[in-house]
Parts: structure tokens; sequence; C-alpha cells
């Protein structure tokens, strides 16, 4: 297995024991797409001069499964047992993404 092989099966791995299985919703309309995600509620971002400026929410995924995300995407969570929808969240923007994951800053939807 190559070193990238095996980066990318560890980030799964790890976002599946992590996470949780939410949908993916395209602004543009697109099909949903099944995956898994890790909510953190409670993400530190710094400002241009090393500041923390805000605790915002974000959402890490894998890159392969949203490889073109864009501001309006909707993410949402359902309870796997009865498929009533636990949260919705809308993307902002990307927080930072490198081959293996994507995280992106969201807010709480209606």
């Amino acid at each position: 297995m190559s070193a990238s092989a095996a980066f990318t099966a560890a980030h799964a791995d790890l976002i599946a024991v992590m996470g949780d299985p939410p949908t993916y919703t395209p602004v543009g309309g697109g099909s949903d797409v099944p995956l898994q995600a890790v909510l953190d509620r409670h993400t530190a971002e710094v400002g241009e001069y090393g500041q923390t400026v805000a605790y915002r929410p974000s959402i890490a995924v894998l890159s392969a499964d949203v490889p073109k995300p864009a501001a309006g995407d909707v993410i949402t969570f359902t309870d796997p047992i009865t498929d009533v929808v636990i949260s919705t969240w809308t993307v902002l923007r990307i927080a930072n993404a490198d081959e293996y994951v994507t995280t992106l800053w969201v807010e709480l939807g209606s």
C-alpha cells in the first residue's frame, strides 16, 4: 500500500469513528451525497496577526467525498434510527483543505 493510500485510509477510519453520517447537498441542486463528517462547534479561527478572533463551528469531511465545496452548500445530520433531522448547517467557506481532509466554516441553518 502506498503512503498516500495509507493516509487516505487512516483519515477515513478516523472520521468514521469520530464523526456522524450526514447528507451533503450542493447549493447548485446536485445530488445529495451521503458521507462521514466531524462537527466541531467550537473551532478557533485565527485572524491575520495571530489573534484568535472567534470560536465558530466547523465540519471536517474527506476531500474525496466533497471535492468542490461551495458557500451555500448544506450539511444535514439526521438520527440514524428515527431519520429525524438533528441539525442543518450551511457552508460559509473553506477553513482549510489538503488532499485528505477539508474543513469547512459553517453556520447553523434553520
